[in-house]
């Protein structure tokens, strides 16, 4: 679910650490990430309360430790293959950690989201000499806490983004 909702990485998933979540503001922190920066992201209010039920029942530092070693030992989760594998099978073909950040990219697009905040919820940076504007461009939190409730929303089956006739006719 995380992964679903998010649309981060394997590794910002698996590396995610009780201290990189901040529950008064309803954000975490990647750090580390994979263009080089800490990325500051807002958590969805569904999430947020998965996540809050979850950190009562921690185990250790991680917000998924590792399954087969005693939590004592205090590693985070570095595989997911075998979940995945399950919900595979439920849905009947191959999944990835990445299908998750592809289905949220879509999702995005889907809502018509600007290009800048869905880049931003994907960490994918603007590169000045590539794109000047993106350079320049500002994104509130607010803006991307609630476009996390409008992709919660899409998951939870409150927003119809791909039926692209019935999203029309509501607006």
């Amino acid at each position: 679910l995380f992964a679903m909702y998010t649309g981060c990485r394997r590794q910002e998933v698996c590396q995610l650490k009780w201290t990189d979540i901040n529950f008064k503001n309803g954000t975490v922190i990647f750090k580390d990430t994979k263009n080089g920066s800490d990325h500051l992201f807002p958590i969805g209010d569904h999430l947020l309360l998965i996540l809050k039920d979850r950190f009562l029942l921690r185990e250790n530092d991680w917000v998924f430790p590792a399954t087969k070693i005693p939590t004592s030992a205090n590693i985070h989760a570095t595989k997911v293959d075998r979940i995945l594998n399950v919900v595979g099978e439920q849905v009947g073909y191959y999944v990835s950690m990445h299908d998750f950040r592809r289905t949220f990219a879509t999702i995005c697009n889907l809502l018509r989201f600007n290009i800048y905040v869905t880049k931003r919820l994907l960490n994918h940076t603007t590169r000045p000499r590539v794109d000047v504007t993106g350079g320049y461009v500002q994104i509130p939190m607010e803006e991307l806490k609630a476009s996390m409730n409008m992709i919660e929303a899409v998951y939870q089956g409150k927003i119809n983004c791909f039926d692209y006739e019935s999203v029309w006719d509501e607006r």
